[in-house]
């Protein structure tokens, strides 16, 4: 479903994967040096840990915490069969650890089969029922099947558990703005802001909350600030150059659109947004231009923004 040019970005709880033990026999410098990048998963580009991981698995075909950390490099790649594979291999070989049954259900969940991915996170809890990391992920699969209150349920326990999680407190205030309860959201966020001041999408999800519950200079002081975090932010320019057409300032709206297109020329709603702006502006073959491409890309933008009221 369209959502328009009021779109959220929801952080997502870290995915970890598992740290490997060391090898108990010596090995050549090569398979060493494989073994070190595979466990360094944090550190490694997702392709440089697929290959150092798959060395280890061929040295050691029963080495579960490299299927483990190569299944997270494939996630991260978002090829989540192969993913999935690799976490049913480390969970064969008796890798029965609450990290695990998360990393696997998010790539159940990218594969989009949710049931799957609920019992992974189902399971995850049972294994350690103060592991908060798994209600995060659970939450977050709700909140993207629409069950904002089984999701705010979940990021309440994550907080009870983990009070200095960011993502916590971001992710139920997106649920709470799903809800349309725009007070807690962003309270939330506040919160969020507090346990990391310079993450930017934070305050565009602050000025989200704040642009639909009517609270336009706040949006776009927030708008603003994510920008300033983040110049390369294609939705913080889109969003304040919605909030500046809802104040009628019409030509800093075109400006951030420009802005926008720029950074991401193919969201119709952009064109069509600005499309708006040049028209109260007067420049009426500049709106019938972006107009055009607003419908060229997204067919589903259909009346002239002339006609708009």
């Amino acid at each position: 479903m369209r959502r328009g040019f009021l779109i959220a970005i929801a952080i997502a709880a870290a995915a970890s994967a598992i740290l490997a033990q060391a090898a108990s026999a010596q090995s050549p410098s090569n398979l060493d040096y494989d073994k070190a990048v595979c466990r360094d998963w944090k550190n490694t580009p997702a392709d440089q840990l697929l290959a150092a991981c798959a060395e280890v698995v061929k040295d050691d075909p029963l080495a579960a915490w490299a299927y483990a950390n190569r299944g997270l490099a494939y996630n991260l790649k978002r090829d989540f069969d192969r993913s999935v594979v690799d976490f049913d291999a480390a969970v064969r070989l008796g890798l029965d650890l609450p990290i695990v049954f998360c990393n696997r259900g998010l790539a159940y969940q990218g594969k989009g089969e949710i049931e799957r991915a609920i019992a992974d996170f189902d399971h995850a809890i049972a294994l350690d029922p103060n592991f908060a990391v798994a209600y995060i992920d659970r939450g977050n699969t709700y909140r993207a099947e629409g069950d904002n209150g089984r999701a705010i349920a979940d990021y309440d326990a994550a907080i009870r558990l983990a009070p200095k999680s960011f993502a916590a407190y971001n992710n139920r205030g997106t649920a709470y703005r799903a809800e349309g309860d725009f007070e807690r959201a962003v309270a939330d966020y506040d919160a969020a802001i507090r346990l990391n001041p310079k993450a930017a999408p934070l305050y565009l999800n602050r000025g989200l909350a704040s642009f639909l519950g009517g609270d336009l200079p706040k949006a776009l002081a927030d708008f603003s600030q994510s920008i300033k975090l983040d110049p390369k932010s294609f939705r913080a320019y889109q969003n304040r150059g919605a909030a500046y057409n809802a104040k009628s300032q019409w030509t800093q709206a075109a400006a951030d659109f420009t802005q926008a297109i720029g950074l991401n020329p193919h969201v119709g709603q952009t064109y069509y947004s600005r499309a708006i702006a040049e028209d109260k502006l007067g420049q009426h073959d500049k709106a019938q231009a972006d107009y055009d491409m607003a419908v060229k890309l997204d067919p589903s933008l259909k009346n002239p923004p002339q006609q708009q009221k």
